[in-house]
């Protein structure tokens, strides 16, 4: 009987450690599941402020694409002027022309 009271006792003593090594690693659990917890919402905080970088950076970029867009634009202007300009030097030309053959003739009509 005596041996059964120590088996008993020992059990008992054993038992005793497990609960405390079970509420340690439920401590240690805890501790764990809190660390997690905070770590989420800093990666949560960091996506959130990366996506609204990311939003400003795409908006950005249309404005970029309207003004390069604007400047092609200008540009074809430019060009379609540079053009305009030419052909009204070459008429200002064949003008001049005209009129200095047309003084001409019209002096020697006159004298």
């Amino acid at each position: 009987m005596r041996g059964y009271l120590d088996i008993a006792n020992t059990l008992r003593d054993r038992v005793s450690i497990i609960q405390v090594e079970l509420e340690f690693r439920k401590e240690k659990v805890k501790k764990t599941q809190e660390q997690f917890e905070e770590w989420q919402d800093y990666i949560n905080s960091l996506n959130i402020q990366l996506n609204t970088k990311i939003t400003k950076l795409d908006i950005e970029k249309e404005e970029l694409q309207r003004a390069r867009n604007q400047i092609q634009q200008l540009e074809k202007m430019v060009q379609m002027l540079e053009r305009n300009n030419k052909l009204l030097v070459d008429s200002n030309g064949m003008l001049l022309q005209n009129n200095t053959l047309f003084h001409y003739k019209l002096n020697k009509l006159t004298c």
